[in-house]
């Protein structure tokens, strides 16, 4: 049997490239369940956070914070940035 990656089971570790921001719904090795709604946990809960005017990164922290909590440890998503300035989310001014 071939493997492509070294994980056999859940989500293989991800990197963020030069200037990127990335959020995953769970952590390395671990799988989630997408849930049963319009949208997943994941989603749910970072188009609650999408409002506020504040940074991105702050948005996926806020956002893995909340699933943290609501899930009981069970899932935390991971964040990885290598972001090299702040990247503004919201309406300025407004």
């Amino acid at each position: 049997e071939r493997r492509f990656r070294s994980y056999s089971h859940g989500l293989a570790p991800i990197s963020a490239s030069d200037n990127a921001l990335v959020l995953t719904s769970a952590s390395p090795g671990k799988v989630v369940d997408d849930g049963k709604g319009e949208h997943s946990v994941l989603v749910g809960e970072l188009l609650n956070n999408l409002n506020a005017q504040t940074s991105a990164e702050s948005v996926f922290n806020k956002t893995r914070l909340a699933i943290a909590r609501a899930s009981e440890g069970d899932q935390v998503p991971a964040v990885s940035s290598s972001l090299l300035e702040d990247v503004q989310l919201g309406e300025a001014g407004g």
